[in-house]
């Protein structure tokens, strides 16, 4: 497709004119780890049957015991 090769360190994402988040670790093809505003979002490429290919993201982030618990509450 002609794009570059995301680099750990680069700026990943743009809101309101300024650059957010940085990429903390990348596997091109397969995984990409950034952080924004103290949140890591981890991108994974699983392969499936038939010429597949799920995507999935985890976010890891610190929080305390209320919110915690109210976001548990609201899945």
């Amino acid at each position: 497709m002609g794009l570059p090769e995301p680099q750990v360190g680069e700026k990943f994402t743009t809101a309101a004119g300024r650059k957010w988040g940085q990429i903390v670790a990348v596997d091109p093809g397969n995984q990409l780890t950034g952080r924004i505003m103290g949140v890591f979002m981890s991108y994974v490429l699983v392969p499936q049957d038939h010429d597949t290919t799920r995507l999935l993201l985890k976010l890891v982030m610190r929080t305390n015991r209320w919110v915690a618990s109210g976001s548990r509450s609201a899945i």
